[in-house]
């Protein structure tokens, strides 16, 4: 049976257009630049009392020694730091008191474990990020950046929400981004008010699709590694949506070396557009889950040159008690093997040693 119409497996035609060139072809000039990348970081409900009995480090003692080992370390903060009381009106209080919908906060402090931890770039274009209004998103700017963390995707108006975090480590310049497809009322900066970077929609007489390509085409232009965090997709999918596949094409064709997806809070497929490497969905990080697949992470390494992405490796992760733990063994066998499955649709396969290459690698023709 054929896909359905505009079904993310159909959609993969988008990315056979692309030419895929082989990854060791390239000419590398520069030490390669490690850069880990993780999901979503939700530093709120269930994990607080865990962090009032062990301590607010707890969280990251098992994997702090990678992430600071890295020359840059990213995620997806999924929570304001803040004191702030006043919750956003831009989400519907019946359906808080529900749980249909949720809004979080964590202690401004936590900011200095994030730090500790070895975070170096966090992404704040997600739905949570104005959970607490304007105060709550600006004290978590402020106390990121007095820690030593430079958020991205958000911020007091709209110049400094899509500002890129421009990172220069051995001779490569990176520029990150970030943008958000889930946007909760009022929650889209303005030019005259706080709030997260949009990758989709007109707000504001913008057409905040077209701006962000526009960012990444700009900073390729200036020679410049572009790695854009996307906040989007389905909640518990495990396959990208369309929105997804095609707005992760248009960004490879814009110049961006590196897309890292989260939202769905669950593991997605890992794919190649010509070069440029996608992590549909990173899944959780930092969370208090219940179910299995939610539970499952990944610590991901890019090896990076002024060239773009030289190498890929997956490290698996499970979250026991609010805590990523590297695995090992048969139970690491067992999710990059589901990992590879999930990738081969989208052009990409995971080796039993969380390699991440082009399921086909060719110089003279196209599609895979």
């Amino acid at each position: 049976m054929s896909p359905r119409r505009g079904s993310p497996l159909r959609l993969v035609a988008c990315f056979a257009a692309v030419l895929l060139v082989p990854l060791e072809a390239a000419s590398w000039q520069s030490r390669p630049v490690q850069v880990v990348a993780v999901g979503d970081l939700l530093l709120a409900g269930a994990l607080l009392p865990l962090l009032d009995r062990h301590g607010t480090d707890y969280p990251f003692l098992h994997v702090r020694d990678r992430l600071r080992g890295a020359d840059v370390a990213v995620g997806n903060l999924e929570v304001p730091l803040t004191r702030a009381q006043t919750p956003t009106p831009g989400k519907d209080p019946r359906a808080v008191r529900e749980g249909r919908d949720y809004v979080f906060r964590a202690p401004p402090t936590l900011a200095g474990n994030l730090r500790r931890a070895g975070f170096d770039v966090l992404s704040l274009a997600n739905n949570h990020a104005m959970d607490y209004g304007a105060e709550g998103l600006l004290e978590t700017v402020r106390v990121l950046r007095a820690a030593g963390i430079r958020p991205v995707g958000a911020g007091r108006n709209v110049e400094e929400a899509t500002r890129a975090v421009v990172w220069r480590s051995s001779g490569v310049e990176l520029a990150f981004l970030a943008a958000s497809q889930i946007l909760p009322v009022g929650s889209v900066a303005t030019d005259s008010s706080p709030g997260i970077a949009a990758s989709r929609g007109n707000y504001g007489g913008r057409d905040w699709r077209a701006g962000l390509l526009q960012r990444v085409r700009a900073h390729a232009a200036a020679g410049r590694v572009v790695v854009v965090s996307v906040h989007w997709g389905t909640e518990r999918a495990s396959v990208p949506d369309r929105e997804q596949v095609e707005l992760a094409a248009a960004l490879a064709a814009h110049g961006a070396h590196a897309v890292l997806g989260h939202h769905p809070h669950v593991l997605q497929g890992m794919a190649w557009v010509g070069r440029t490497f996608v992590a549909f969905s990173l899944g959780n990080f930092v969370a208090t889950p219940s179910d299995r697949l939610a539970r499952e992470s990944v610590m991901v390494t890019l090896w990076v040159t002024s060239h773009g992405v030289r190498r890929v490796q997956v490290q698996p992760v499970w979250i026991q008690a609010g805590q990523p733990q590297p695995l090992g063994g048969e139970p690491a066998a067992r999710l990059l093997s589901r990992l590879d499955r999930l990738s081969r649709a989208f052009g990409a396969t995971v080796s039993p040693a969380g390699e991440v290459w082009p399921s086909v690698r060719t110089s003279n023709r196209s599609g895979p």
